[in-house]
């Protein structure tokens, strides 16, 4: 009991002190010396709350379902565009303008993969070494078919000499 008498009588001498120095202080209900605005700086704007406006008697003479539900509820916010369809005309333009960004950025993302990967695969292919391979495989067909050809002369030849291809001797 003697601590919640000094504990009184402490913020008796700030709430004085305080009016002295022509602050607004008051005692809240935790028992705390505040000043207004020290209350009003954080953001605690508590004001008291606006009367409900009047229920508007339905065209079947009255409400059975009480005050408050007649379907539309006006936004107590205030500023420009603060109906509760303007808000969500406003967030539903704000996610398909989201959305459209992440379709595109995943589009350009793709290319640029298909691109990278087009890259790899000509760069693999066409590497100094499979050049190199292709040429000598081409020039050993080349060399072949050049051998073959003169083959083939030569045995044409013979068998000319020898007497024709039937080898009769005409």
């Amino acid at each position: 009991m003697a601590d919640d008498s000094a504990a009184r009588d402490v913020d008796q001498q700030a709430i004085k002190d305080a009016l002295d120095k022509g602050l607004s202080v008051e005692l809240n209900d935790s028992g705390e010396v505040v000043d207004e605005r020290s209350l009003l700086a954080p953001g605690l704007n508590i004001l008291p709350k606006r009367a409900p406006p009047a229920a508007l008697p339905s065209a079947s003479g009255g409400s059975s379902k009480g005050p408050g539900t007649s379907g539309y509820v006006p936004s107590r916010r205030v500023g420009e565009a603060s109906s509760a369809r303007e808000i969500k005309a406003r967030t539903d333009a704000l996610l398909r303008a989201q959305f459209a960004e992440e379709q595109e950025r995943q589009l350009r993302l793709e290319v640029e993969r298909d691109a990278a990967r087009e890259v790899g695969v000509k760069e693999k292919r066409n590497d100094e070494a499979a050049v190199g391979s292709a040429r000598q495989r081409f020039e050993e067909r080349k060399r072949r078919k050049l051998e073959e050809e003169a083959a083939a002369r030569e045995k044409a030849k013979e068998q000319a000499a020898a007497g024709g291809p039937d080898g009769r001797g005409s």
